[in-house]
């Protein structure tokens, strides 16, 4: 299959794929129907928002969910997860409480691929008794990518540059650019209620196993926080399942994510969201190195094996700083 860039090509690239998707999902003749009318109306929602983006009529940073993204991820996150399970949520509910109560969280969970969001979104709003705000933070390749959207924005989406970006770009004319539009995704998150979502790896793997977590992530924990970080908490959470419903395209590096190619091996399978107890913002004051190891750790407690946990397994700890 051609390979795209961006928005080129981009509704042959998906509906190219509907043919493999009938007898790999086993979908009928008014199911395929359906599927065809949400790629088209999904499609020509996200052009109409490349064309406002591009005219600069949407601010940069924050993206709200649209309706036929979340029709059209709805209608395969129906297809793809046959079952799905919660573990820990006594954790879960005491940080609804303290949202509840007036306090910031952020869950932060490991990332295994392209589908992670969408899939984490399903799981929550069929669990929880009551509806939340709910905010991804995301990098910003969804602002420049109609395909990526069409299925990114079934969930409202923080956007951000980073950090490979930002530090690639010093000493550029972008370089300014880029530090404003995260100074003012961090303010947006200091005014505004969510709870908000978090993968502190800086983007995916295809490995199996956690990677190391960015330090500058704990700059969310300071933005919501201000001079108070007790009143900021960070929820770990680990997400298993995605990565075997939608495999990786082999050869696909660490954050590559080929996303015109994503829908080629559906297999549908079960998943489980394991939430740990939460993390104080008070607990993780000093270091950004500090901090983030701690976050880490606590998100590689949920992982099965030691080979999940990568280089936070308990033989390597002695070596961090915590």
């Amino acid at each position: 299959m051609k390979i795209v860039s961006l928005n080129e090509g981009v509704l042959d690239a998906v509906t190219g794929q509907i043919p493999e998707l009938v007898r790999l999902l086993n979908l009928t003749p008014d199911e395929v129907s359906k599927l065809k009318a949400l790629f088209k109306a999904a499609y020509e929602e996200e052009l109409a928002l490349q064309f406002r983006i591009d005219k600069k009529e949407v601010p940069m940073t924050y993206m709200a969910a649209t309706p036929h993204a979340q029709a059209l991820t709805g209608f395969f996150m129906e297809k793809l997860i046959t079952s799905w399970e919660v573990e820990g949520a006594e954790n879960l509910h005491e940080a609804l409480a303290f949202f509840e109560a007036g306090g910031n969280v952020i869950v932060m969970s490991n990332h295994t691929g392209v589908v992670d969001a969408p899939i984490a979104a399903y799981i929550l709003l069929r669990f929880l008794s009551e509806t939340y705000r709910m905010t991804w933070i995301a990098g910003k390749r969804v602002w420049e990518s109609v395909l990526l959207r069409m299925f990114a924005l079934c969930v409202d989406l923080l956007t951000m540059y980073g950090m490979k970006y930002v530090t690639s770009a010093q000493g550029t004319t972008e370089f300014q650019e880029m530090r404003a539009r995260n100074f003012a995704m961090l303010r947006f998150m200091r005014r505004n209620r969510s709870l908000w979502f978090a993968y502190p790896q800086g983007t995916w793997n295809n490995m199996g196993r956690l990677t190391k977590g960015e330090p500058n992530a704990m700059d969310l924990v300071g933005a919501l926080g201000g001079e108070n970080y007790e009143n900021t908490a960070v929820l770990p959470a680990y997400l298993s399942g995605p990565e075997k419903i939608i495999p990786p395209i082999p050869g696909q590096k660490k954050g590559k994510d080929g996303f015109h190619l994503f829908l080629r091996k559906p297999t549908p399978g079960h998943v489980d969201f394991r939430f740990g107890p939460m993390i104080y913002g008070g607990d993780l004051r000093g270091s950004k190195a500090r901090g983030i190891n701690i976050v880490m750790c606590s998100i590689a407690d949920l992982a099965r094996t030691q080979k999940e946990m990568g280089p936070y397994a308990l033989r390597y700890r002695k070596n961090l700083e915590l």
